[in-house]
């Protein structure tokens, strides 16, 4: 069995991390005897949205549903390059969607996006993983995002997990809010 998994990289991701994603998601697979597909999102260029994410009626298929799905179907034909950066957002997230993965990482996805469309997006997200059964593994600051999305939740501080559980727990736990209220760790 191989699955597919699809990255939507963050400002602050570079080669190095990617790299490192890509080695554990290898041990993960291997460990459970399972291969997989490692796909990442990037946008530029001057190929149209559509001419950028499809070649094949199947592909063109899926790629209007994604663009759809993220509000963007109406900007199909417009170069890449030109979509505000919150719209390239969305555009990343299509992309990744009309790859159909198993698995989909996303660092950030809410970065740049206008307050309009946080909600949107959100809804998005929620359903890929309960009405399509995905895993979705999101980095988020905003934690009306994070929590109303997350069915587990971790937080880190300066590189140290602090707590892994659900939402509620995690956020009445004691030294996160020790951590997020500035008192000394």
């Amino acid at each position: 069995m191989k699955a597919r998994i699809a990255l939507l990289p963050g400002d602050g991701i570079g080669p190095e991390v990617i790299a490192q994603a890509r080695r554990v998601l290898e041990a993960v697979a291997s460990r459970h005897g399972h291969g997989f597909e490692f796909a990442e999102a990037r946008i530029g260029g001057s190929l149209s949205v559509v001419r950028r994410a499809a070649r094949f009626r199947p592909a063109l298929e899926r790629a209007g549903t994604a663009l759809e799905r993220v509000g963007l179907a109406d900007r199909a034909a417009a170069p890449a390059g030109l979509l505000s950066h919150g719209d390239k957002r969305k555009l990343e997230i299509a992309m990744l969607l009309a790859g159909e993965p198993q698995v989909v990482l996303l660092d950030e996805p809410m970065a740049g996006v206008s307050v309009e469309d946080v909600d949107g997006l959100v809804e998005v997200i929620r359903t890929v993983h309960e009405e399509e059964g995905r895993t979705v593994l999101l980095v988020e600051h905003r934690m009306e995002v994070v929590v109303g999305l997350a069915e587990r939740l971790a937080v880190m501080h300066h590189g140290a997990l602090l707590a892994f559980d659900t939402p509620t727990r995690v956020m009445a736990d004691d030294t996160v809010q020790s951590a997020y209220l500035g008192e000394p760790l």
